[in-house]
């Protein structure tokens, strides 16, 4: 059964920051919704805390838009439960960004917002936003986050 998690926002109970100088949420209204997006200017990592899912072993699908391409920078929305004060990754995959563009070359079609996708299974406490900056020449942002 597909079921769609809370989506991320800032109101959520955080766990851990780390680089929190380095980004800022928005919400901006787009007819009767609110957009939730964030900010960045140099790497960070935000730990969440999420609802227990009552299924043991399940599969989890993230989803996000990122402004510009992973040449720049990669981001992650990783799941996993904390253990004696530290966080314990559930198995993860990327999905490869350039598959969901143009075969030969990620910015052929020139998408001001790529999606980024990934794949997590088991059961999770904590919900982990990781973001990377390779080279520090432009900032960049996120939105649209969706779990299932």
């Amino acid at each position: 059964m597909v079921e769609e998690k809370e989506n991320l926002k800032k109101e959520f109970e955080t766990v851990g920051v780390m680089g929190e100088k380095y980004f800022l949420w928005k919400s901006t209204e787009v007819g009767k919704d609110i957009q939730n997006q964030i900010k960045y200017v140099d790497s960070f990592l935000i730990a969440f805390k999420t609802k227990q899912s009552k299924a043991r072993y399940n599969l989890n699908l993230n989803l996000m838009n990122v402004s510009g391409g992973e040449i720049d920078f990669s981001a992650a929305f990783l799941e996993g439960q904390m253990i004696d004060k530290q966080i314990k990754y559930n198995p993860t995959w990327k999905v490869n960004g350039w598959s969901l563009d143009h075969p030969y070359w990620n910015s052929i079609l020139n998408r001001n917002w790529n999606p980024a996708v990934s794949v997590s299974s088991g059961a999770s406490t904590i919900a982990v936003l990781d973001v990377h900056l390779f080279e520090k020449k432009n900032s960049g942002m996120l939105k649209d986050f969706l779990s299932y």
